[in-house]
């Protein structure tokens, strides 16, 4: 019965899609080549829409395209985890159907095969286009952290591609924290460390360096030699969207709310106004 129900979802109006568009940005933004990029998630199909224009623009003015990945919708939500390299997305596609694999979860898309639309398409035509992307590496983490506690609680991760062949992805359950790499062809998997904050977070790679930000701003830099985490700065009183710019190799925190189909400012202009960069 209950593979039923997530199959009458995934088979609804392939219109659903459209409501993403309103929605906050997934949990940061990437500004690449003078263009801002930015995920949101369809609530009903589970699916991803990639949205992206000239910094110059607004978010309004952004594209929409519905990508072949996406996230479960089951509480408590860890948003959509993705890194883009050029016209190669990294991502975690985290669509609840028995039909995908948690193992085989971590793949890579090429946006090149898909930035023309496919309006005979149905939703659950997308959601298996999802499931036979290519698989960039094992999800060994997550496997990790079942034989760790399969009990979740709290249980949030995200990951991070310094390249398209290389990954940092972090696993948290039960306020216990394991930073994990991908070299391409293996992955090392850190012991387990007490997770300071208890809010899904983000992996940022800088220069060489992991860093940790939750929801709400507060950043950790990774230790790798001591496996341990030092704060780099306090949480903000609001939640936060991570600017991820790939063109000066910084990264911001902005004001969630400031992000918006409706702000009459370009995100040029927001960045100017509210972004705080993360000094490592």
């Amino acid at each position: 019965m209950l593979n039923r129900k997530r199959n009458i979802l995934l088979s609804g109006l392939l219109a659903l899609c459209l409501s993403a568009a309103a929605q906050q940005p997934e949990r940061k933004v990437i500004v690449d080549n003078g263009r801002f990029f930015y995920f949101t998630v369809d609530e009903e199909t589970q699916l991803a829409h990639m949205h992206s224009a000239d910094t110059k623009r607004r978010f309004a003015e952004a594209d929409d395209l519905l990508i072949p990945a996406g996230r479960s919708t089951e509480d408590p939500q860890n948003p959509l985890c993705f890194s883009l390299r050029g016209d190669q997305l990294i991502t975690i596609n985290w669509i609840l159907n028995s039909n995908n694999s948690r193992y085989d979860a971590i793949r890579k898309i090429d946006l090149r095969n898909w930035r023309k639309s496919r309006p005979d398409w149905d939703i659950a035509a997308w959601a298996e286009a999802s499931f036979v992307q290519p698989v960039i590496a094992p999800n060994e983490p997550w496997e990790q952290l079942l034989r760790d506690n399969n009990v979740l609680t709290g249980t949030y991760f995200d990951l991070n591609a310094p390249d398209s062949n290389h990954l940092i992805m972090t696993v948290c359950n039960n306020r216990q924290l394991r930073v994990c790499r991908w070299d391409g062809l293996k992955w090392s998997v850190a012991a387990p460390i007490p997770c300071p904050f208890d809010t899904c977070f983000s992996v940022i790679y800088n220069n060489g360096s992991v860093a940790l930000v939750d929801a709400y701003g507060s950043a950790y830099r990774y230790d790798a030699k001591r496996n341990q985490l030092k704060k780099l700065r306090k949480s903000t009183a609001t939640t936060v969207v991570l600017v991820e710019d790939h063109d000066s190799g910084k990264t911001y925190l902005i004001p969630a709310q400031s992000l918006n189909s409706t702000n009459p400012r370009s995100f040029e202009s927001v960045m100017q106004e509210s972004a705080q960069e993360i000094t490592f």
